[in-house]
């Protein structure tokens, strides 16, 4: 969701911005803007946000297993190659 600013901040900009680029009250309007996307990007993710371990991340005994046998060091590797 807060990636949106990267695609849509340019357009807003251009629509904005047409009249006197250089005039600060025009900027302020984009900065509202930009601030009311990201605020509701935040409020979206506080809200819907999981912080369980999802069943695809998690790996099978076998797999584990086999990752330790090739670690020479005896770490577990905690990223998968």
């Amino acid at each position: 969701m807060s990636c949106v600013n990267a695609f849509v901040g340019p357009k807003i900009a251009g629509a904005l911005l047409t009249d006197d680029p250089k005039n600060i009250n025009n900027w302020m309007y984009l900065w509202i803007i930009t601030a009311s996307i990201m605020g509701f990007a935040g409020v979206f993710y506080a809200i819907f946000a999981d912080g369980n371990q999802q069943p695809w991340s998690k790996q099978n005994s076998v797999e584990s297993e086999k990752r330790k046998e090739k670690d020479p060091v005896g770490l577990e590797l905690s990223t998968k190659y």
